[in-house]
């Protein structure tokens, strides 16, 4: 539609769109492909009903997607999603692209080996772009302890906190632990109460 637009009148075009399927950042980027000069955003996706095209979802889309950079300071996207939701009392789903709580959080066992390998060998994360690292819009990856746990992750939580790392058996114990406690109260684990079970367990 917005190619035939474009082709009847001759003159710039914008597209606003809504998220009502879900498809108000997708559409936006088939827009700007199709030759759109302009795009209808709002932060965290802010707008009436489901609402429109999150403005740090299109923007790092046109960035690493297209190669279009706008200029902006993408480091800053963490806050202003936050700084959004503040104001405006919309609080952010937790798996929300890019600026939800548990984004660039891992759990899987297998997945922390991977990564705490591939950082020991300075290994980039992303192999086709530095863009999606999290540091890249002001986050950082974090490491969560559950259910889907493995030695690994055990060892870096252990490490994070500063707390003495205990031969293998213990640390068997210690996962053996987490894991149980996850399963039950199907929630992951805290650090403090991590922190808990290791004083339990452990020490």
């Amino acid at each position: 539609m917005i190619r035939k637009i474009k082709e009847f009148t001759g003159l710039p075009v914008e597209i606003h769109a809504h998220n009502f399927f879900g498809f108000g950042t997708a559409d936006a980027l088939a827009g700007v492909c199709a030759g759109a000069e302009v795009v209808h955003a709002a932060v965290n996706g802010l707008g009436e009903g489901a609402g429109n095209t999150a403005l740090e979802e299109i923007a790092l889309d046109l960035k690493i997607m297209l190669g279009i950079d706008l200029g902006v300071n993408y480091s800053k996207t963490y806050y202003l999603c936050k700084l959004v939701e503040e104001l405006s009392h919309v609080k952010l789903q937790s798996t929300k692209p890019l600026v939800g709580d548990r984004v660039f959080t891992t759990e899987s066992g297998i997945a922390v080996s991977r990564l705490l390998k591939m950082q020991e060998k300075k290994m980039p994360l992303v192999p086709y772009s530095d863009s999606l690292v999290p540091e890249f819009i002001g986050r950082k990856k974090e490491i969560m302890i559950g259910k889907k746990s493995g030695r690994a992750s055990i060892e870096y939580k252990l490490r994070q906190l500063g707390l003495p790392i205990p031969p293998p058996k213990k640390q068997q114990e210690l996962l053996d632990a987490v894991k149980d406690h996850s399963i039950k109260n199907k929630t992951d684990v805290s650090d403090d109460l991590f922190r808990s079970i290791t004083n339990r367990f452990i020490l």
